[in-house]
């Protein structure tokens, strides 16, 4: 659960969470280093999984750590401290892709909640950020997108905020005689 939890408060992609080993963990810094990520890849008419470089120079990244970000990981190095890998099996190996997307639907139907894949939780990472006012620029960066055109794309506002913000816009001064 604690992967799932870090992803929300990093905006990470599956496989870069996946590819995440303790070096690329600096609690010092309050950061992580986005540098490999998993990919599938047919060969010989199945799929393997392979760490490699990602898609784009903009996905190489660094990432600050909140203090729930940090807290996830607190717990993960707790259970998995003697694996290189972050999210990792009990033989400390590195956990597959299909493992990963049956823990979350275990954490699901355990918890009575709507069934949704990891990725979910990276929009719920860029709409919480761009509610809480901060800019695209930034968001689209954090996130490792290669335009802020793509990220636009994950945000998504609820009814609520539309409101809110429609409150905070003020169109004319009421100070000013209107004619009728």
């Amino acid at each position: 659960g604690y992967a799932f939890i870090l992803i929300l408060n990093t905006g990470l992609r599956r496989g870069e969470l996946l590819a995440l080993q303790w070096s690329d963990i600096d609690f010092s810094k309050k950061q992580l280093n986005v540098n490999k990520t998993v990919t599938r890849r047919m060969v010989n008419g199945s799929y393997i999984e392979v760490i490699e470089e990602p898609k784009t120079k903009t996905s190489i990244r660094t990432i600050p750590l909140n203090t729930k970000a940090l807290d996830a990981l607190t717990h993960l190095r707790e259970l998995n401290g003697n694996s290189e890998w972050v999210v990792a099996t009990q033989e400390n190996k590195r956990v597959f892709v299909s493992a990963f997307f049956d823990a979350l639907k275990n954490i699901q139907k355990k918890n009575h909640l709507p069934e949704f894949g990891p990725h979910a939780l990276r929009h719920t990472f860029a709409t919480r950020l761009y509610e809480n006012g901060v800019r695209i620029d930034v968001i689209s960066k954090l996130m490792g997108h290669s335009s802020v055109n793509m990220t636009y794309g994950y945000i998504h506002t609820s009814n609520e905020v539309l409101h809110e913000y429609m409150a905070k816009a003020i169109l004319y001064n009421t100070e000013i005689e209107l004619d009728d």
